[in-house]
């Protein structure tokens, strides 16, 4: 298995399970990608503020057959401020 690092904005988060997220990541490199972050919705995950809605990040995801896993992410730019007028 691969990696793969690139920057993108969270367009969409699904909740799965009980503290996980499947995310889609617009990217300028591969285009629409769908992930899933494990325990992304524990408060002591280093992925909490990397994947919500509309945040720009550098993220490093592992290829899977049919979802990337998304290892780590660091955030760039929240976009906090257009998150919360939408």
């Amino acid at each position: 298995m691969g990696y793969i690092k690139t920057d993108g904005i969270i367009i969409r988060e699904v909740d799965t399970g009980e503290a996980d997220k499947v995310v889609t990541i617009l990217t300028r490199t591969m285009g629409k990608v769908s992930a899933f972050a494990k325990n992304s919705r524990r408060p002591r995950s280093s992925l909490v503020a990397g994947t919500q809605y509309l945040c720009l990040c550098n993220f490093i995801l592992f290829k899977g057959k049919d979802l990337h896993s998304l290892s780590s992410c660091d955030m760039i730019e929240p976009f906090y401020q257009i998150r919360c007028d939408v």
